[in-house]
């Protein structure tokens, strides 16, 4: 009998493993913005898909310099468009949200679509770049803001830290500073690149210009950005890493997930005026 049960006590005593082996190319993978741009690789299936069964994804994609990022947070009040991109299209190092108060700093961001409408042509903001962090290659988050002049403005929400994942996801960036566009990619592994938590993908692997591009599932929700690609895979810093890192500089409202379906009554406050911030329940 205790032969049998050995077995499956040390299972469920064994410590977690903090990885899977890196897949092949690892060792030569560097920014997505230090990447060339491929004209031919236009011609490969599944590249540069912008046609209108692609708009949910590509609705919140927009352009930040020679990168991209996501939409994922509107705050009604003070009219605050909330932006995810990676950290490396800032320096390398740490900047905290304390930092960017005293250091303020601004970056030019150009939208392709307001909801589901396509712009002619991309219209530029100027950005508050608010916290980033670039370090030890894997650590690759930043966190911007800007005044959308549109009504009701599109989002892709954060998945919730506890989030299991899915065999494929959306990847959504602008190749070459060119338009936003969809790529439908592999999911291979999910794994601890150091401390962090970072995705592994392959199929229609990232070019330069998709550098803090989104990273969607197939409801147009946010759990990865861009960070680097080589040997014919991408990695993403993942939705544990982005948690991490807007919790600690104090962003995590952005991380909320909204619901406008049910109407507030208190008695406390009979003229119902909350800030968009405000929730009737708990959250975890």
């Amino acid at each position: 009998m205790l032969k049998k049960i050995l077995p499956i006590l040390l299972l469920w005593t064994a410590p977690l493993a903090a990885a899977d082996p890196p897949p092949p190319g690892h060792s030569g993978i560097k920014p997505i913005s230090e990447i060339p741009y491929y004209t031919t690789s236009v011609t490969r299936s599944g590249w540069e898909e912008r046609t209108k069964e692609f708009r949910k994804w590509l609705s919140t994609g927009v352009r930040i310099g020679g990168g991209s990022g996501t939409m994922t947070h509107y705050q009604k009040k003070g009219n605050w468009m909330y932006i995810i991109s990676c950290g490396h299209l800032f320096e390398q190092t740490r900047r905290s949200a304390e930092y960017y108060k005293e250091n303020p700093r601004s970056a030019t961001i150009e939208v392709f679509y307001k909801n589901d409408k396509k712009l002619s042509q991309p219209e530029s903001f100027k950005a508050q770049v608010l916290c980033h962090v670039w370090m030890n290659g894997a650590h690759d988050v930043s966190l911007l803001r800007f005044h959308p002049d549109w009504q009701n403005p599109r989002v892709s929400p954060m998945v919730p830290v506890d989030y299991k994942g899915s065999s494929h996801y959306h990847s959504i960036g602008c190749d070459g500073r060119s338009e936003v566009a969809h790529y439908l990619v592999k999911h291979v592994q999910r794994r601890i690149n150091g401390d962090v938590y970072e995705i592994v993908t392959t199929e229609n692997s990232p070019r330069g210009g998709r550098s803090g591009g989104g990273l969607l599932n197939d409801k147009g929700e946010l759990l990865g950005i861009c960070s680097r690609a080589g040997g014919g895979y991408g990695y993403f810093s993942d939705w544990k890493q982005i948690h991490a890192f807007l919790e600690d500089e104090g962003y995590g409202f952005v991380l909320k997930r909204k619901s406008h379906q049910f109407r507030i009554i208190d008695r406390n406050n009979p003229q119902g005026i909350y800030d968009d911030d405000y929730y009737a329940f708990p959250q975890n």
